[in-house]
């Protein structure tokens, strides 16, 4: 009996054996074109059934050339050798590459004829259509076959894929951008206004036939340079409307210049209507014109970036980095090599693959993980926005999608590990790996515990600080300390006028001077009059003595003893300063830690004073100082007191630039600093506090976030 590497198990028939004596043939109908990759020919081999392309190196190309039905596999392979194509050796090689063709539908077999053939591709379009109502947030609906229509109207529009045109759309394009430039914050400042809701329909009818033009940029590239153009139809995503063209004949281009344009054909002829646009909606005044131009000016942007350049998803980016990195079927070939990894790594399979240089295997790893992680952000993205715009139906409806995607991914993994003929020999493997999913997954997020440590945003402030306001409106005369030193109860800060308190007081005088004059000259005639008389006067010099008192605090001087933590800047002198304006600031005492924690980390953590913490402070990632929690805010805010912690002063939390409000309350922490924090911190200053917490399991910690996302986003709007 033959064993294996390891003497342990009988060997399995090799593929040799098995297909020696087989005749193939290779379909009739493939398209090849010869290309040069990095200076290399290649050959790109185009499908008509299923508009797929598959690149061959030219040593891959002659062995596939030399399959003729006329003659067995074993017959090709022996003359291949003859004439030093290959040697001996690479007979698996061999016909691991016949296998290889097999799977990409390129062989007729004596087992699959062209009629059987035809049937699995109507079964794979049928799957495919099945599978359009189950993807009901991605829905392609194919129209149109806009071929015949390309070719007769071609020669009307080929000039504009010409240099002049070109040059064109260049001079277009820069003059709409100096014009963004000019007036950036008006066009900023019109986009609240795009999703308005008496704009809706109006973005809608603009996108489609934005998107229209778009496609047709495609597909008119694809035409002029010889393409075929067999499809054309509806995408929509999340329910809005896109449009969409099969290019892919462009693979078949011999010139990657070529290819490129038909990629990138959509978006030069969206940025051209866009750039004419942007400078009619500076042109026009406020009318329809004018706002259907900025909606192209604001689709045509949104949907570049997010769409179109994106190489993550099957649009125009996609295509260009396919032809920069030389590999068609990126998307797939990628999926194709994580899976063959997955299998080789978890499972020992190790599937027919053809030859690939450290370069390819890197560029479709990477792309392969990025399209996970993308796809895996997009559903979760896509779920929250259903959420937050239907509440509860829309929770309902993301987790019927979210849990039917991940069931009859779960199902369709255990059938391949439960029953894949290639795993045969490793079954026992694949049982014991479904298991551990199976069980060992939730067990996991039931039992596995997440690092218990919790990082917020924090500041180091002085005990007491007090802030120094204007008591009286008036126009800074000058200013008298600077900030940095220690200041004395009394002194003087700054040195406040107000030409109309002056303009009082000499009218308060004057009226007590007229008072007492009217008052001598009635003390002898008129005693009702003199009665009337003083309680005027009395009047007016308790005026006197408040405007005095106002004029005084003209002069604003230090409440107590302390540090002058900050003053008015000395370009402030004859600045306005109304009623309540922060003129200084004054602090005592030792350095403390203010700590900002959200609801979720709160909840978290329960700190108690005692409890410990420990800073880092930005910029200095070797300092790091504990500190003691003195006291907990128990009712927490939105509007944040400390600007370097938010992201105008720097920071992480987001806030309104006008109200200083975040989106979720935060409470505050304080926590007292050793008296050497003075040698390594400095008053202001920002930084990370950490806190130690118990480990929590992974499901606890999932529905705590999930929990935060609805007291967050979805219960406000209820």
């Amino acid at each position: 009996m033959a064993v294996d590497a390891r003497g342990t198990q009988p060997s399995k028939k090799s593929l040799a054996d098995s297909l020696r004596r087989v005749r193939v043939g290779v379909r009739d109908d493939l398209e090849v074109t010869r290309q040069v990759f990095r200076g290399e020919p290649c050959y790109i081999v185009h499908d008509p059934l299923t508009f797929e392309n598959h690149r061959f190196s030219q040593a891959d190309y002659e062995i596939f050339v030399r399959i003729d039905a006329s003659r067995t596999l074993g017959e090709i392979f022996e003359r291949l050798v003859a004439s030093d194509r290959m040697s001996a050796d690479d007979e698996e090689r061999f016909y691991r590459f016949v296998t290889g063709l097999h799977r990409l539908g390129f062989l007729r077999l004596p087992i699959v004829d062209d009629k059987r053939l035809y049937r699995r591709y109507r079964m794979r379009q049928q799957a495919k259509r099945r599978a359009r109502w189950t993807r009901i947030l991605f829905l392609r609906i194919p129209l149109w076959n806009p071929d015949r229509f390309l070719t007769r109207t071609i020669r009307r529009v080929k000039v504009v894929f010409s240099w002049p045109a070109f040059l064109l759309w260049a001079a277009t394009f820069l003059a709409a951008m100096y014009v963004a430039g000019q007036r950036w914050e008006e066009l900023a400042d019109s986009v609240h206004g795009v999703l308005a809701a008496r704009n809706l329909a109006l973005i809608w009818i603009t996108l489609i036939v934005l998107k229209v033009f778009h496609e047709f940029g495609h597909a008119y590239a694809c035409k002029h340079f010889g393409g075929y153009v067999p499809e054309m139809g509806a995408f929509l995503v999340v329910f809005t409307p896109c449009a969409y063209m099969d290019a892919s004949a462009a693979w078949g281009f011999s010139r990657k210049a070529h290819r490129i344009i038909v990629s990138l054909a959509g978006m030069y002829i969206e940025t051209w209507i866009a750039s004419i646009a942007l400078l009619l909606w500076a042109f026009l005044d406020d009318s329809l014109a004018r706002s259907i131009a900025y909606n192209i000016v604001f689709l045509a942007g949104i949907i570049t970036v997010a769409f179109n350049i994106n190489p993550l998803m099957r649009y125009d980016g996609y295509y260009v980095v396919s032809d920069l990195v030389e590999v068609p079927n990126l998307r797939a070939r990628a999926t194709a090599y994580l899976l063959g990894l997955g299998k080789r790594l978890l499972l020992g399979v190790r599937e027919a693959a053809e030859p690939m240089s450290r370069r390819l295997k890197l560029i479709l790893t990477t792309y392969g993980v990025a399209i996970v992680v993308y796809r895996t952000g997009l559903m979760l993205a896509i779920a929250a926005l259903v959420t937050r715009r239907f509440q509860t139906a829309g929770l309902v409806f993301s987790g019927m999608l979210l849990g039917g995607l991940v069931l009859r991914q779960a199902l369709r993994l255990l059938r391949y590990l439960w029953y894949a003929e290639e795993l045969g020999t490793r079954r026992r493997r694949a049982v014991v790996l479904s298991f551990l999913l199976v069980l060992g997954l939730p067990a996991g997020l039931v039992f596995l515990p997440v690092p218990g440590r919790v990082y917020a945003s924090a500041v180091v402030r002085y005990e007491q600080e007090d802030p120094v306001r204007a008591e009286v409106p008036g126009f800074v005369r000058a200013i008298e300390a600077q900030p940095g030193g220690r200041i004395a109860r009394g002194c003087l800060l700054a040195r406040l006028e107000s030409d109309e308190l002056e303009e009082q007081l000499a009218r308060t005088r004057a009226q007590i001077e007229l008072s007492r004059i009217r008052l001598e000259s009635a003390r002898f005639s008129d005693p009702v009059a003199v009665r009337q008389e003083r309680l005027r006067l009395r009047t007016l010099e308790r005026d006197l003595q408040a405007l005095q008192t106002r004029s005084e605090r003209l002069d604003i001087t230090a409440p107590r003893d302390g540090i002058l933590l900050r003053c008015l800047d000395p370009e402030a002198v004859g600045a306005f300063l109304a009623k309540g304006a922060p003129v200084a600031l004054i602090a005592s005492g030792s350095f403390e830690l203010r700590v900002l924690l959200t609801a979720d980390q709160s909840a978290r953590l329960g700190l108690r004073p005692g409890d410990a913490v420990e800073f880092q402070p930005v910029g200095a990632p070797s300092h790091r100082v504990r500190g003691v929690v003195r006291r907990v805010v128990p009712v927490g805010g939105r509007r944040i007191a400390y600007l370097p912690l938010t992201h105008l002063g720097g920071g992480d939390i987001a806030v309104d630039p006008k109200t200083l409000e975040s989106t979720q309350p935060y409470f505050e922490v304080v926590a007292d600093l050793p008296e050497d924090a003075r040698d390594v911190l400095t008053w202001g200053v920002a930084g990370t506090a950490r806190f130690e917490a118990d480990p929590e399991p992974v499901a606890l910690a999932l529905v705590r976030r999930a929990a935060r996302f609805w007291n967050r986003v979805i219960a406000p709007r209820g």
